[in-house]
């Protein structure tokens, strides 16, 4: 009966040893550039923009299909994008 209890309770930790963390380690690898994606229609701004948290914005990253890294710098603030309206 114990080395069932023990068996049992030892056995998750076997699965979870095996599963390998490869999206973990490709963001490590690449780095965080603390930007994101950010669009505001209500404000004219429809198209993606990355908002970085130092609040700079900068082009949507096409080909990466993020902000990780964003491309060139467009305003110090979402407020001063061209087409801004609110």
């Amino acid at each position: 009966m114990r080395l069932s209890i023990i068996v049992a309770s030892l056995l998750p930790l076997a699965f979870a040893s095996v599963i390998p963390e490869v999206e973990t380690v490709e963001l490590d690898a690449r780095g965080d550039s603390g930007c994101y994606p950010f669009q505001a229609p209500n404000c004219c701004i429809n198209y993606a923009v990355c908002q970085c948290k130092d609040g700079k914005a900068y082009q949507f990253n096409q080909d990466q299909g993020g902000c990780q890294p964003p491309w060139g710098f467009l305003a110090n603030r979402v407020t001063q994008l061209p087409g801004y309206c609110c």
